[in-house]
């Protein structure tokens, strides 16, 4: 019996020892998971453009390395997705504004899932507040610049929350639009701007059940002129169908920049 347990562990470690040299041998797989938080309802999974965009997973050798030509399959096991070969994904339209999984799998191995919430098509923005005033050494406090998203309601009813929609944020300052990843004069954030390890630099989100988005505004002293100025928040969406316009509100932020901390 030790012979024998000798002997399955010898041909245990030749099998590993294989796959430790063998690049084309497939030891992991790196799935990328869906372009977008939510795939709606009636439709393909797409991104923010319109255009779809398929599931997408690597298959890694010992090396860290893409096997190439690697058979891939994208699957679900929840009914209201179908999953092409492709890794297109198109919800059936059922059971609307729930959550469902999709992962890759490439022979024994699987990829861990990613999720997919199955939404109406929202097709507005709006601000909570036109405009907000900031009190000379006041704070505009963390997710007090919200915007909400709506689905049309059917046959004149009214209109819903838009959940798992995603929106973008950009700033206006001084009649000129800033590039959302520059931090020079002002950006957008969520956490506690209380402790800045806290803080995160983010320009853009996903609605909320309630279909609302928010964020707070830092803005440098210095990037003001002095006395009474103001910064545009601006919140864009789109209803992800090809060749459409994407859709804005705005909020403007009245600051007052008296002496610089």
């Amino acid at each position: 019996m030790i012979r024998r347990l000798i002997a399955v562990a010898a041909l245990g470690c030749s099998g590993c020892t294989q796959v430790a040299t063998d690049a084309n041998a497939i030891v992991a797989l790196r799935f990328e998971g869906s372009a977008y938080p939510s795939v709606v309802e009636g439709d393909s999974l797409r991104d923010s453009l319109g255009v779809v965009q398929p599931l997408v997973a690597t298959a890694l050798n010992y090396r860290n390395e893409p096997v190439p030509d690697a058979p891939m399959e994208f699957l679900s096991r929840d009914t209201v997705l179908q999953v092409f070969e492709d890794g297109v994904v198109y919800a059936r339209g059922r059971r609307p504004d729930t959550v469902a999984t999709v992962f890759a799998a490439t022979g024994t191995l699987q990829s861990q899932p990613d999720s997919l919430f199955v939404v109406l098509r929202a097709d507005s923005i709006v601000a909570d507040s036109a405009t907000m005033t900031r009190p000379p050494g006041g704070f505009v406090i963390p997710d007090s610049i919200a915007f909400k998203v709506f689905v049309p309601g059917a046959d004149g009813a009214a209109a819903t929350a838009a959940r798992h929609w995603l929106v973008g944020f950009q700033l206006q300052l001084h009649d000129q639009l800033l590039d959302p990843t520059d931090t020079t004069d002002a950006y957008m954030f969520t956490g506690d701007y209380r402790d800045l390890r806290r803080v995160r630099r983010t320009f853009i989100d996903t609605t909320s059940a309630a279909g609302v988005v928010s964020r707070g505004l830092v803005v440098h002293c210095e990037a003001l002129v002095s006395g009474a100025d103001s910064v545009i928040v601006i919140a864009t969406m789109r209803d992800r169908r090809p060749g459409t316009e994407p859709k804005r509100a705005q909020t403007v932020v009245r600051l007052q920049r008296g002496q610089c901390p």
